[in-house]
């Protein structure tokens, strides 16, 4: 199966995610998540 991304990453990156949103979130408000970059993050994890 080469090419596929390892569990440990999968599972670091989703946990890392699940970290980062809600605090910027409370630091920055939901307007924050409008940037590009932002909505890259999350729709990565997805």
């Amino acid at each position: 199966m080469a090419g596929e991304i390892p569990l440990w990453i999968k599972v670091g990156y989703t946990l890392m995610v699940a970290v980062i949103v809600p605090v910027y979130l409370a630091y920055y408000g939901p307007a924050n998540f409008l940037w590009f970059s932002d909505v890259a993050l999350v729709v990565t994890g997805v």
